[in-house]
């Protein structure tokens, strides 16, 4: 990756507090996911895409922005890439917030989980009680 497209990308993921994703882990996700399921309107966290709205956490002020966002039948909904960290509760936050903000508009919430990260997903969404369509990727 070009080190231009490194500080692109470093600038486009302020605020989500995960791990820095790599670029193109997400493009693989709105292709073999996104896309391939039939959304359309698809904003991403990433250059190239116009940026999904960000949100402040009321709870410690933190700007939370989605990796993926889109619209199928008129629903919107969150993509979000479950990356096996140690920040677990701000994970934990960002999940919650945005699990809320789907089922409030009656949309979906989604986490894809790479090789490797889906004991880890499965594990805080049960425990923290999270309504997400976990996707193995």
């Amino acid at each position: 990756m070009a080190e231009k497209e490194k500080e692109e990308l470093q600038l486009s993921q302020e605020g989500t507090f995960t791990e820095l994703k790599d670029k193109e882990l997400i493009e693989e996700v709105i292709e073999r996911v996104v896309k391939k399921k039939g959304y359309e309107h698809i904003k991403a966290n990433l250059p190239g895409y116009e940026q999904p709205t960000s949100f402040t956490n009321a709870d410690d002020g933190n700007k939370l922005i989605p990796d993926v966002t889109a619209q199928r039948f008129g629903r919107k909904s969150y993509f979000e890439i479950s990356i096996k960290n140690d920040q677990k509760q701000k994970v934990v936050n960002k999940w919650k917030l945005i699990n809320g903000l789907a089922k409030a508009q009656d949309g979906k919430f989604h986490l894809i989980a790479p090789r490797g990260s889906f004991a880890f997903t499965k594990r805080i969404c049960d425990e923290y009680n999270i309504d997400a369509n976990i996707i193995k990727f």
